[in-house]
């Protein structure tokens, strides 16, 4: 019995520090399935969606990475961060192809990847200059 419980303790560790990789996934996933015409209502202060795939993809490599770096025993968190990011970038053009007035473009893939490059940039950078943002994110070591 204390196995199972050991076990299950683990799985919520490992959730906890997946979760929120995995919920901006979903956003992504729900904000690729609206129409063009929808996103400019919600986002007007974006005059081109790019800005948003930009933003996005950034903030999903920090958070994979910062799963990654807790999860799994990986000397190179920040590439496989980006690789996961790049593979969601094709699996959201992918999707885009089946959303009225949407399409799949290699654009927005190229400004995903360039989005998770610069989210694993910047935290690599905030941990060089071993800024507070970095220590809040390491304290559940």
């Amino acid at each position: 019995m204390s196995g199972m419980v050991v076990a299950v303790r683990e799985w919520g560790r490992w959730l906890s520090y997946w979760a929120p990789a995995l919920v901006w996934m979903g956003i992504i996933f729900f904000l690729s399935g609206r129409t063009a015409d929808e996103l400019g209502g919600w986002f007007p202060f974006l005059p081109d969606l790019n800005w948003g795939h930009l933003v996005g993809y950034l903030v999903l490599a920090v958070l994979v990475r910062f799963a990654l770096k807790r999860t799994v025993a990986t000397p190179r968190p920040g590439g496989w961060a980006v690789l996961i990011g790049v593979l969601y970038g094709i699996s959201d053009e992918f999707h885009q192809y089946f959303v009225p007035s949407r399409s799949p473009d290699v654009k927005d893939l190229a400004v995903d990847a360039v989005g998770a490059l610069l989210g694993v940039l910047l935290v690599s950078w905030l941990e060089k200059r071993n800024t507070r943002a970095v220590f809040i994110l390491d304290r559940r070591r």
